[in-house]
């Protein structure tokens, strides 16, 4: 982490920040804990990747993906990946690969844009 630019850092939500954001994101489940099925979840599918699509079309499902990075978890320092942009506007931050409960809501509306 402290590798990473400062602004970069300052971005980045704590622990408590990401489990209130969850909560608001992910409905409650049918059958079990909230808490636990994410711990879960991340211990089962420890690996994750990300996938960049124009905004504002249905992703879960289908949808034109414009790119896919890969975040392992056994990443021993940030993933830094340089991307180029062809086309200006904004694009939405997916999670790319299955990682268990509340992956449908895995997604950031708006994450880069580009002008």
């Amino acid at each position: 982490m402290q590798s990473l630019p400062s602004s970069i850092r300052e971005a980045i939500p704590d622990h408590e920040a990401l489990e209130e954001r969850n909560e608001e994101r992910i409905p409650s489940p049918a059958d079990g804990d909230f808490h636990e099925l994410l711990e879960e979840a991340n211990e089962q599918y420890p690996d994750h990747s990300l996938a960049i699509m124009p905004s504002g079309q249905v992703h879960m499902g289908g949808g034109m993906m414009m790119r896919s990075v890969a975040l392992p978890q056994s990443a021993t320092r940030p993933v830094v990946r340089q991307l180029g942009a062809t086309r200006r506007g904004d694009y939405t931050l997916s999670c790319l690969t299955y990682c268990g409960y509340g992956h449908p809501y895995m997604e950031i509306d708006g994450g880069i844009i580009v002008t």
